[in-house]
């Protein structure tokens, strides 16, 4: 019997919940619909598709041109052209030599440039040379004696630093002063130019830095008192930026007084505030929770429970024990198996987490030989003694009579034993 005190409003509508007598349909079939043949994709629809056009094996073809008439496979597209010599047939000349060679030479001796430039040979110009320029030491030209070398042209041999007409002519020519030597232009002074100092001096000034500073005191340290027409300090008051005072915007009223609020002066007693404000004061009505807070609206997404049923849980748990893991789990499987990290972990990452180091990785037992080798590795190998000594604690600490110990364990017991250096 139906309870009178709790209305239906979709008295049509079939609740979620329970089996029905069609075996496809429910909650179960719609998260894991079962694999059916539809009818396919009609004909004159399937170029249009993406999975018919990107199909595995097939030339991608707009589905403009799908319909084309094309010509037949051994169709060559493009322009016949007339035969002509190929590439290997002038690379391999052979009108070279003997009568093709000198038909070939009688039809050059055309060009002006073969006769000027023959290829390989050095150019005839038919000139008529002595019996003297015959011979192949003969040169060109007026032999000329040894002179001196440029270098010493430009810069001062060894030998002439002592001397001094020599460095004389080297400063007139060359401009070769020593370093740091003043110039001389053989001047008539009526002074020493090596001592005197040309310009005005300044007068010696006791307070520099306070004259910079304050650039308006005078000799006597009183400031100058300037008289400027009113409206420019008046500009300079409104248009400057004043240390420590607010920019007057040319708003000042004098009949204010430094104690003056702006705004409105509510009449209320009880005046609304920031608080009031942000959470307002509503009425019943207004906080009052919506008729349909906590029931379906959705129509076919109403779970109403059975009598017995109070237990159950509908839709998908949050950790997925109900499926099996896969071996190697896709970048867009976004189900939770149970093997999450948590938040904690996220915020306050372990020491080795960008190692990709899990703390269990510490915690997990391995045999002798493997936490031998394990710290051997990073450096710490102890003598068979010293380190059958170690193992024992670390079995110890680990409460097993095994040839197993952990990481951590053995860690403990290097540090409690002083071995760790």
């Amino acid at each position: 019997m139906k309870n009178p005190t709790i209305h239906d409003p979709y008295p049509n509508y079939r609740p979620a919940g329970y089996r029905p007598v069609t075996i496809d349909e429910g909650t179960q079939y719609c998260i894991k619909p079962e694999e059916r043949q539809g009818p396919g994709t009609p004909e004159h629809i399937k170029k249009y598709r993406k999975s018919e056009k990107n199909a595995f094996g097939k030339t991608i073809t707009h589905y403009g041109k799908v319909d084309d008439v094309l010509p037949p496979d051994s169709h060559t597209y493009g322009l016949v052209t007339a035969d002509s010599i190929h590439v290997p047939h002038v690379l391999t000349d052979k009108g070279t030599e003997g009568v093709q060679g000198y038909v070939r030479e009688i039809r050059e001796q055309n060009y002006q440039r073969n006769l000027k430039e023959p290829l390989g040979k050095a150019g005839s110009r038919n000139y008529e040379w002595p019996t003297k320029a015959e011979d192949p030491n003969f040169r060109f030209g007026v032999s000329t004696n040894m002179s001196e070398s440029a270098k010493d042209v430009m810069y001062t041999p060894a030998s002439l630093q002592g001397d001094e007409h020599s460095r004389n002519l080297y400063i007139k020519s060359h401009g070769m002063y020593e370093a740091g030597e003043q110039k001389n232009r053989n001047y008539n002074w009526k002074l020493d130019p090596k001592g005197h100092v040309f310009g005005k001096t300044d007068k010696v000034a006791t307070d520099e830095m306070r004259y910079i500073l304050q650039s308006d005191l005078a000799d006597e340290k009183f400031p100058k008192t300037q008289i400027v027409k009113k409206n420019v300090e008046d500009f300079k008051d409104y248009n400057a930026d004043h240390l420590g005072k607010v920019k007057n915007l040319a708003q000042t009223n004098p009949y204010i007084t430094a104690d003056h609020a702006f705004g409105y002066k509510p009449r209320d007693k009880e005046p609304w505030n920031v608080a009031k404000c942000i959470r307002g004061e509503p009425v019943l009505n207004q906080v009052r929770a919506e008729d349909s807070l906590g029931h379906a609206t959705k129509s076919g997404f109403r779970n109403t429970p059975k009598e017995g049923d109070n237990d159950r849980v509908f839709g998908v748990p949050t950790i997925r024990n109900d499926i099996k893991k896969p071996a190697m789990r896709s970048v867009a499987d976004t189900n939770n198996y149970g093997d999450e990290p948590a938040s904690v972990g996220l915020l306050f990452p372990q020491r080795f987490a960008d190692l990709g180091v899990d703390p269990s990785d510490f915690e997990a037992l391995r045999e002798k030989e493997v936490i031998r080798k394990m710290f051997a590795n990073i450096g710490y190998a102890y003598k068979p003694g010293k380190f059958e000594g170690l193992f024992q604690r670390a079995q110890q600490l680990c409460g097993i009579d095994e040839e197993y110990c952990s990481a951590g364990a053995f860690i403990q017991a290097i540090k409690e034993m002083g071995h760790l250096e």
